[in-house]
């Protein structure tokens, strides 16, 4: 399309979103308990963040509310919120949030995860230690990652970069090298082959969780109460 063309098809969405809203808000007293169905993203990393205890609320509060999820990494996810096929996705920092309304909802460290044979057990884990082995990162850290260890002097392998903190665990627990993940993720390992989690002991390595939802885009009387559950569970 044109440049003129783009512009129509923006506006054409703010109508349509419009129209949306009025007829909403025209029979808003009753949307919420008729039910409904959001259409919501979710990075694979931010499994236990989505079915946290604000979840559980919204569920007993709301029970004629059903979901569909569209699992994804952030970027995919993002794309698919500007074609507007998501109601609201759950993602981590860093990305890119022009355009977007950001409800931030938890700050939280990046944690090693290894077998013990490359990772021994202990508390923090210092860059220089870290370095050691072989890592497995997201694809989407890589950058950082790179610039963190070359400002501080160190030489490095990344054995695997992927875009899912599942392949991260897979490949640690096969010995592959030691992943790289946010702690919530960590309830994700499987107690057959138990892995070492330590906290990396270096300023910046942390993640935030957010729900994000474009700025022009409606929002229905149940994503605004779900985008509430949250707000109030991790803002208490």
């Amino acid at each position: 399309p044109t440049a003129a063309g783009l512009r129509l098809y923006e506006q054409a969405l703010s109508l349509l979103d419009m129209a949306k809203e009025i007829q909403d808000e025209m029979t808003q007293s009753d949307t919420l308990q008729a039910g409904g169905r959001m259409i919501i993203g979710m990075s694979s990393s931010c499994g236990s963040i989505l079915l946290s205890p604000a979840a559980s609320a919204f569920a007993r509060a709301y029970p004629g509310i059903d979901f569909e999820l569209v699992e994804g990494n952030t970027f995919s996810l993002l794309e698919r919120l500007k074609k507007r096929e998501l109601d609201m996705t759950f993602v981590r920092t860093p990305f890119d949030d022009s355009d977007l309304t950001c409800h931030y909802l938890v700050t939280e460290p990046l944690c090693a995860v290894g077998v013990p044979a490359l990772l021994p057990p202990g508390q923090g884990i210092r860059p220089d230690e870290l370095v050691r082995q072989p890592l497995i990162i997201y694809r989407r850290y890589e950058d950082y990652f790179r610039q963190a260890l070359a400002a501080a002097g160190l030489a490095y392998h990344i054995r695997c970069l992927n875009d899912d903190a599942r392949t991260t665990l897979m490949w640690a627990q096969r010995g592959f090298g030691v992943g790289i993940i946010p702690k919530s993720a960590v309830s994700g390992i499987s107690e057959k082959k138990p892995l070492t989690v330590r906290s990396i002991d270096y300023p910046g390595f942390e993640t935030r969780v957010a729900i994000v939802h474009l700025k022009t885009q409606y929002l229905s009387p149940a994503a605004k109460a779900f985008i509430k559950c949250y707000e109030d569970h991790y803002m208490c």
